[in-house]
């Protein structure tokens, strides 16, 4: 499922599997709550320690990758979901068969990231399993991008104001 979230001014556009829904944020305290709180690439600080003896693949044109194995708390930091937020949501997630790699630019530049498990989604007593493989990539890292208004904003719903409990 493809997800795409922008936020202009005091609405939130999203477009998940080509549902466009728009809604108004009611604050500009509370849209930045909402900015930070949804599902953007969180690099944790990861100990000295964790990089030792880590591979380094170099290639010919000058990128390296490295890969990790991630333990479940370090992996559901990078993807956003925080603390008890799937308990709250009716059910659980657990994550096995962690692997995060990630591509740098001849520069030392973090340019992509993929993050891939297993994943077990527990909901009203229903287990779920599924293989997930995220993708990030990262253009001009570092700089602030150039948010705009999707070109086909009047193709989607009004949702009303964003309400959600960030508490």
């Amino acid at each position: 499922v493809s997800t795409e979230m922008v936020m202009v001014d005091d609405i939130v556009y999203m477009n998940v599997a080509d549902q466009k829904i728009k809604y108004t944020v009611p604050s500009e305290e509370m849209g930045e709550e909402i900015a930070n709180s949804m599902g953007s690439a969180n690099l944790p600080d990861l100990a000295k320690d964790f990089f030792e003896n880590i591979d380094v693949i170099k290639s010919e044109d000058g990128t390296k990758t490295i890969t990790l194995a991630l333990d479940n708390d370090t992996a559901k930091e990078i993807m956003g979901i925080v603390g008890d937020q799937s308990e709250e949501l009716g059910g659980t997630v657990e994550l096995e068969n962690i692997f995060l790699t990630m591509k740098f630019t001849e520069k030392n530049v973090l340019d992509k990231m993929t993050l891939d498990c297993d994943m077990t989604v527990t909901t009203m007593g229903v287990d779920i399993d599924v293989h997930m493989a995220v993708d990030y990539q990262f253009i001009n890292f570092g700089t602030a991008p150039e948010v705009n208004v999707p070109e086909d904003a009047d193709a989607y719903i009004d949702g009303g104001e964003y309400t959600a409990d960030l508490g």
